[in-house]
Order: structure tokens, then C-alpha cells, then sequence
């Protein structure tokens, strides 16, 4: 057991973790249209749904 080697690449992950995260949670990013879809989604079936929303 090396305790050292799993320090290093616990303190290096946090490092690369937000760039990826980040990129990905952009405007364009995969993770950013599925966190919109989501998010839009349920709020225009709602409003839909009881008339609300003007096509």
C-alpha cells in the first residue's frame, strides 16, 4: 500500500475535475444541453399543460 501515490492523484484530481467539468457544463457542452433539456423541459410541460404557454 502506498498511501503517497494515492495523495498525489487525489490531490491532482480535483485539479482536472472543474476544467472538465466546466467545458462540458458550457453553453455547447453535451452535459450543458442535457442539464437544459432537463431543466426547460419539465417547466414548458407543466406550463403547457395547464394552458400557460403561448406557441
Amino acid at each position: 500500500m502506498n498511501d503517497g501515490n494515492d495523495q498525489a492523484e487525489w490531490k491532482s484530481s480535483p485539479v482536472t475535475w472543474p476544467s472538465w467539468w466546466q467545458v462540458d457544463l458550457g453553453e455547447t457542452g453535451p452535459l450543458g444541453r442535457l442539464l437544459t433539456v432537463r431543466v426547460i423541459q419539465p417547466v414548458t410541460v407543466k406550463l403547457d399543460s395547464s394552458g400557460t404557454i403561448k406557441p
